[in-house]
């Protein structure tokens, strides 16, 4: 038995206490374990906005004159503010937005921000796309959101269009045109609170997986895992995990109608455990070009 395998001791000790794996919706997202945010979680108190309402700053400035984006249209700003549009389908009125210019970077601004930047906050990009930047305190005893910044690889060719990636590279590079508003609709499900499936063992077709693809819009999946975390009324039946067991999707665990203390104090040890293992966040991949999301 490899037991450098991070899923071998929460299994195991699942099995000796009699707990059985239960499958559920495929989505993951922050919980907190103490004084420490741990992301892609399916089990415990997602970490969300409280009041759900964000208003994000769009910055990413204006195209050359007379230049048009595959999809046709003819500013940045539209793309991302269609992206903010697509997520209040699924939680009504989460999203607003302004036009005005802040520094993605800042993350103590109190602003929240979708924009370029030449490199990673201070650091140089490498192969990273994009990364969302949050900040989280502490109310009442329990975490929530205060801030997000969506920043953007200034270095990489964009465009905007729907469907697979163009065949040809961009004029001048040696990669393709990356899609700014599927980079963008993935991004603000990090600032809805979602994180990637896909690293949490889960396989499932999703937006929100790691690595970007043809892929182009939200899939029952993404629209699941944001109205868990921001129940509507309509939704609250699709989206709630089983009375019977914890957590918001993936696997949960189905402990039966009590617990004893030795059972709780083993289920927090498995969902600690696990999630220290995925501590170090392995970033979103564009598999032909070797980029990547943080």
């Amino acid at each position: 038995m490899n037991w450098r395998n991070a899923w071998v001791l929460p299994i195991f000790l699942a099995a000796v206490l009699g707990l059985t794996p239960r499958l559920a919706q495929a989505f993951d997202f922050d919980t907190a374990v103490g004084p420490v945010i741990l992301q892609h979680q399916t089990t415990g108190s997602p970490v969300v906005w409280d009041p759900p309402r964000v208003t994000m700053s769009l910055n990413l400035g204006s195209l050359p004159p007379g230049a048009v984006l595959t999809n046709g249209t003819t500013s940045w700003d539209t793309n991302a503010a269609d992206a903010l549009a697509i997520w209040n389908t699924v939680v009504p009125n989460f999203f607003t937005f302004d036009i005005t210019a802040h520094n993605p970077c800042d993350s103590g601004d109190a602003f929240n921000t979708v924009g370029f930047a030449p490199d990673h906050c201070g650091d140089g990009f490498g192969d990273v796309i994009a990364f969302t930047r949050k900040t989280y305190v502490q109310r009442a005893e329990r975490f929530v959101m205060t801030q997000a910044d969506v920043v953007l690889n200034a270095q990489l060719c964009w465009d905007a269009y729907a469907g697979p990636r163009p065949l040809q590279f961009c004029k001048g590079t040696l990669g393709y045109a990356i899609d700014l508003h599927r980079v963008v609709l993935h991004e603000l499900g990090h600032v809805l609170g979602l994180e990637h499936p896909d690293e949490a063992g889960q396989t499932v077709t999703a937006l929100m997986n790691r690595s970007i693809s043809d892929l182009d819009t939200l899939t029952p999946d993404d629209r699941t895992g944001a109205a868990f975390l921001y129940p509507q009324p309509s939704l609250a039946a699709s989206a709630a995990p089983d009375s019977r067991g914890g957590g918001g999707g993936g696997c949960a665990m189905n402990p039966g109608a009590s617990f004893d203390p030795t059972l709780i104090g083993a289920v927090g040890f498995i969902v600690a455990y696990v999630g220290w293992q995925r501590t170090r966040r392995r970033p979103l991949r564009y598999p032909t070009v070797g980029l990547r999301y943080v």
